[in-house]
C-alpha cells in the first residue's frame, strides 16, 4: 500500500507540475521563451494637411558661379528632405543633398548656360520643383 501512496503522491506532483508551467501546450497563456517581439521603428510623416512648401518655385541666375537661396518647409514634419538635381548636372548643383525638416535652406549655384529642375522631396514621397534658369552672357562690357 506504501508505493501505492508514493506513486499517487509523484502522480498528482507531476500534473501540478504541467498545470503551473502551462502543460506543455502550445496555448498562449504559458510563459514564452526567446527574443521579445520588435517594433518597428515609425516612418516620419507629413503632419496631416501639411504640404512641402518652397520659398521659390523658379530660379533665374545670370553668372557662372552665382548662387541663389531656397527655403524648403514643411510644419511639423521632422524628417529628412532629399535634394534631386540630377536633371541639372552640368548646369547647376544645390546643396545639401538632403536636410532635416520642418524647415531648411538649399543653396543652388550655377555652373553654366540652361534650364533644369530640382526636385525636393520628404519621406511621405509629398514633391516640389524648383525650375531653374541659367544665364551665362559672355563677352565685354564697353
Amino acid at each position: 500500500m506504501h508505493s501505492r501512496t508514493i506513486a499517487f503522491s509523484l502522480a498528482c506532483a507531476a500534473a501540478l507540475a504541467l498545470v503551473a508551467c502551462g502543460g506543455g501546450s502550445s496555448s498562449s497563456g504559458g510563459t514564452s521563451f526567446g527574443p521579445p517581439p520588435t517594433t518597428p521603428s515609425p516612418v516620419p510623416t507629413a503632419a496631416p494637411g501639411q504640404t512641402l512648401a518652397l520659398s521659390a518655385s523658379s530660379l533665374s541666375i545670370i553668372a557662372a558661379g552665382a548662387t541663389a537661396p531656397v527655403t524648403v518647409s514643411e510644419s511639423g514634419y521632422s524628417g529628412t528632405f532629399t535634394v534631386d538635381a540630377g536633371a541639372c548636372n552640368g548646369l547647376a548643383t544645390a546643396s545639401p543633398s538632403s536636410a532635416t525638416g520642418p524647415s531648411a535652406t538649399i543653396t543652388v549655384t550655377a555652373v553654366a548656360a540652361g534650364t533644369c529642375n530640382i526636385v525636393i522631396s520628404d519621406a511621405a514621397q509629398q514633391k516640389a520643383t524648383i525650375g531653374v534658369t541659367v544665364t551665362v552672357t559672355q563677352g565685354v562690357i564697353q
